[in-house]
């Protein structure tokens, strides 16, 4: 406990810095998400706290287990309270514009980031990791844009449904990836069984957890709701993690699963007393793990390049199909902006490509830059084109002269 202690007060610290300079940037016009990881940045281990720890002599603020166990929680419970709050209606109305969109926006960056592998000074086998890393969007990100920011609408179904479905294709192509950077297996053959495996595996987990979950829990004493809709949030989790899938995917499917039920208001009441103690702390601890001295120069060029190449190739494969499904430029732009940021998952690529050996130190610490970039910029980018949207919609009334004095 008593090392406990001063890894919260840091974690408090950098909450706060991070919610003082989320209402600097909300009234600016780029979000409030923005302000918080960049208190994360400032106030991180690599820069101000590390400080702070120095002069003081003291370990107060740094990321121990504990802090990454309680970001991992605050990522389950957004995503979570997401699905809870839209349900499956979303998913239904996107339909297969919402997977072809998910389908081209992993595919687009992880092709180009292939393609620049001679300029990002990468081999064959790392650049499938890298580019594998840099293609799925940040799920926990979307989730707190969309309850920031609110929305409504086509867009905003084509948004929540290429997002939910973009980890499941980054997944296949991380499988396929590591399969062939380590010659596990060879052909299309392969690569088909693959695809075929997690497709089914979600699609099926999926339609038994919406047409059961409900049922279950509609037998429940509503004395006990929160607490067993807690036991199916985790149990899906484990189920999926077993097979492979990412906690994130799981905890999406838990929370649209529950909004099916018919008491799914009160539970969404409780997952908002959740995100008011862990809404934030992701996004802290995202700008707290940028670490810019480590890279050195070149990997922060590095850096750069590839932060470039994601961006750019989420917006080319997302735009299209956005665009066929709202029929709107404004709104295509919107949902194409708003799966810019990555995190959760390609953080976890990255980790699983060094421990495997398959990418170095430098590659990898380029790549975590990378991806934090793109996450600071996505958010910025989204609420600040949402907010110029909905002031062209909406203008302010002009404000009357004042009469003159008699």
């Amino acid at each position: 406990m008593q090392e406990l202690a001063p890894e919260l007060l840091g974690l408090s610290l950098m909450l706060l810095v991070g919610e003082v300079l989320g209402d600097l940037t909300e009234r600016q016009g780029y979000g409030r998400l923005t302000g918080v990881m960049l208190g994360g940045l400032i106030m991180g281990p690599f820069a101000l706290g590390g400080l702070i720890n120095d002069l003081f002599k003291v370990k107060l603020i740094y990321l121990g287990s504990d802090i990454m166990f309680l970001s991992e929680l605050s990522v389950i419970f957004l995503v979570f309270a997401s699905g809870l709050e839209h349900g499956v209606a979303p998913l239904r109305r996107a339909g297969a514009w919402g997977v072809m969109g998910a389908t081209m926006g992993a595919l687009a960056p992880f092709l180009l980031t292939l393609g620049a592998r001679g300029l990002l000074g990468l081999d064959l086998n790392a650049s499938l990791i890298v580019g594998t890393a840099v293609a799925p969007t940040s799920l926990a990100a979307v989730s707190g844009l969309i309850m920031e920011e609110g929305g409504g609408g086509r867009w905003t179904d084509m948004l929540i449904s290429a997002s939910a479905m973009d980890d499941v294709v980054s997944l296949i192509l991380l499988s396929v990836a590591l399969g062939l950077s380590q010659a596990k297996f060879v052909g299309a053959l392969g690569m088909v069984r693959v695809v075929v495996f997690y497709s089914v595996s979600w699609a099926i987990i999926f339609f038994l957890s919406v047409k059961l979950v409900p049922i279950i829990v509609s037998r429940v004493s509503r004395r006990y709701l929160f607490e067993f809709s807690l036991v199916m949030l985790f149990g899906i989790i484990a189920v999926m993690e077993a097979l492979g899938f990412s906690p994130i995917i799981a905890a999406f499917i838990a929370g649209v699963s529950l909004a099916e039920f018919s008491g799914s208001s009160a539970l969404q009441e409780y997952s908002r007393s959740l995100l008011l103690v862990f809404g934030s702390i992701f996004f802290v601890v995202v700008g707290a793990e940028v670490n810019l001295t480590a890279v050195g120069l070149l990997g922060l060029l590095t850096a750069v390049a590839l932060t470039a190449l994601a961006l750019l190739g989420k917006f080319i494969g997302v735009f299209p199909f956005s665009y066929a499904f709202t029929r709107r430029h404004d709104e295509a732009t919107a949902v194409s902006l708003g799966m810019e940021s990555r995190g959760e998952v390609g953080l976890s690529v990255a980790l699983t490509a060094l421990q495997a050996g398959i990418i170095d130190e430098r590659c990898y610490g380029s790549l975590t830059v990378a991806l934090i970039l793109t996450t600071i910029i996505g958010v910025a980018a989204f609420s600040y084109y949402i907010r110029a949207r909905r002031a062209l919609t909406y203008p302010a009334p002009a404000v009357p002269p004042a009469s003159s004095p008699r």
